[in-house]
Parts: C-alpha cells; structure tokens; sequence
C-alpha cells in the first residue's frame, strides 16, 4: 500500500543500533490482562529494550507496561474497525526502510539480535505505529474541522507573534489549532476505551 504516513521514530534507529547493547533476563509471567489477553512479563521486557534502541528513552517496566495496556486497547478496537496495518503494509514498510539506509535484511536481522530484539518483535512494533496512525486519520483526524473564522481569530489574537500576511501562515494555523485538537480527542478517546475495557495489572 502506498502512501502509509512514515513512522518517525525508525529514522533514530540507526543512529542509537550503534548503542551499548541492551540485555535483559526474561522471565515468563502474566503482569496484565487487557479484555481476556494476557501480557507476559518477557513481552515488557523485550519492549523496554526496542524502546530503548528505537527512541533512546529508558522507561521502567511499570512504564512500559500502562504504555502497552493502552496500546493494546487501541490495537483491539483497531481490530474491530478493521485498521489493523497488514502484512503486506508492514513488509513493504521495512523493505524501503532497509533500501534507504543501504543494508539488507539479514544484516537488519542481525543488528536487532545483537540489541537483543527478535526480528517479529520489530515487525509488530512498526505494525502499532502503523496501525496508530490509521486510528488516527479515520477516528480523530477526519472528524475534526477547522473554521475560517477560527483561524482569523487566532490570527488577529496571536498577529504579532506570527511572520506574514493571514494568507501566508492561514494553514500554519489551521494546523497549529488541528493539532491541538487532534491531541484532546485523542486522549478522550483513549479514555473511553479504557473505561469499556476490563484492565488487571500484577506488576
């Protein structure tokens, strides 16, 4: 499928790969349980370590782990609203990633072990980002608009803060106050969900 959004957070890969490797103890145990489907104390682990390699933040598995219960949430009702990314789309994703940074798939495969990450757990991580986004665009995204008489009174409000004339930097702002929407009904939403679904935590 073409045209995919591009997940930022890859473009830092290779940049940190290069990191002191990161290495965990896995130990087998279910820590939470999201609408029946457990996650496995190993799970959290091994996504501490794909966080850390992919964006450099050092999370605690506490941390983790509420990020992987929403995600999880959010991948469920992905589901039902058919917008899990497929195969294909995450394929694809990473065949022209690999192509842009000149390295093939077994090097990929090899760098990912050496910082002690399976090549599927990778796979699954760029499918949340893809799927995200689609949740994204069709549930939050489109369903917000942005008016005319918004934007010229954001204009006349924040003028002397902005460079140009209200034609030049009209959809600087339309963004700006999209954005800040996006983010709010995003957050609202996610607590909907979290409030119809049925959350143990045992960490």
């Amino acid at each position: 499928m073409k045209g995919i959004v591009r997940v930022i957070f890859v473009l830092g890969f290779f940049t940190l790969i290069s990191a002191a490797t990161c290495h965990a103890i896995i130990i087998e145990k279910i820590v939470a349980v999201v609408n029946g489907k457990p996650i496995m104390l190993s799970e959290v682990q091994e996504r501490q370590i794909v966080i850390k390699v992919t964006t450099g933040q050092e999370l605690t598995l506490q941390e983790v782990l509420k990020k992987m219960v929403i995600e999880e949430v959010v991948m469920q009702e992905a589901e039902k609203l058919g917008l899990v990314a497929e195969d294909e789309v995450v394929n694809e994703y990473i065949e022209n990633l690999l192509r842009e940074n000149h390295i093939t798939l077994d090097e990929f495969k090899k760098l990912l072990h050496e910082k002690g990450i399976t090549f599927e757990a990778y796979k699954e991580e760029i499918r949340r980002r893809i799927t995200t986004t689609r949740v994204m665009n069709t549930q939050i995204r489109m369903r917000i608009a942005v008016a005319e008489e918004e934007i010229k009174e954001y204009y006349e409000k924040h003028k002397s803060e902005l460079h140009g004339s209200y034609d030049e930097v009209k959809e600087k702002i339309r963004n700006l106050i999209m954005s800040e929407r996006i983010e709010e009904r995003y957050k609202k939403w996610i607590e909907e969900l979290m409030n119809k679904s049925t959350i143990k935590i045992m960490l």
